[in-house]
C-alpha cells in the first residue's frame, strides 16, 4: 500500500528524469543528481503524471505511519516533483518544504521554483 515517507539521514540522492522549464538549468540533465529530503508519497504516479525527479534508492526514506523501511514494488518510487494534467488544469506535485528547496535545485531555478510553478500551472508563461 502506498504510503507517506520520511527521509533519512544517508544517500539522499535525487535524480533528474526529464527535460521541464520548471528544471531550470538541471533541465535535460539526466545525468546530474542533488542531494534533498524529499517528504511526500511513495507509490505510483497517477496517468498521465510526468516525474521530473525522482530519489535514487527508497532506502533513503522510511514510512511515515509505522517508522519501517519501505518494501520495494515495480513501478513505485519516491519523485519530489511531478507534474501532470486533470481536465482542464495542470498540476504540480512538489515534496520538498517549500521554504527548505535543496540549495542545487534553488540554484538552477534561480531561487523562482515557487513562482515558476504556479504559473506553468496556470498555463501561462514562465519568465526568467
Amino acid at each position: 500500500m502506498p504510503d507517506a515517507i520520511i527521509s533519512t539521514k544517508h544517500d539522499k540522492d535525487v535524480l533528474v528524469l526529464a527535460s521541464h522549464p520548471l528544471l531550470g538549468t538541471m533541465s535535460g540533465q539526466t545525468e546530474v543528481s542533488f542531494l534533498a529530503e524529499p517528504t511526500g508519497g511513495y507509490g505510483m504516479l497517477a496517468a498521465g503524471a510526468v516525474p521530473l525527479l525522482r530519489m535514487k534508492k527508497i532506502d533513503a526514506a522510511i514510512a511515515n505511519g509505522d517508522k519501517k523501511p519501505l518494501e520495494p514494488h515495480d513501478g513505485w518510487g519516491i519523485y519530489p516533483l511531478a507534474v501532470g494534467q486533470y481536465g482542464a488544469g495542470r498540476a504540480v506535485s512538489v515534496g520538498f518544504d517549500s521554504g527548505k528547496l535543496p540549495e542545487a535545485f534553488d540554484k538552477a531555478t534561480d531561487r523562482k521554483f515557487s513562482i515558476h510553478a504556479v504559473r506553468w500551472a496556470a498555463g501561462r508563461e514562465i519568465e526568467p
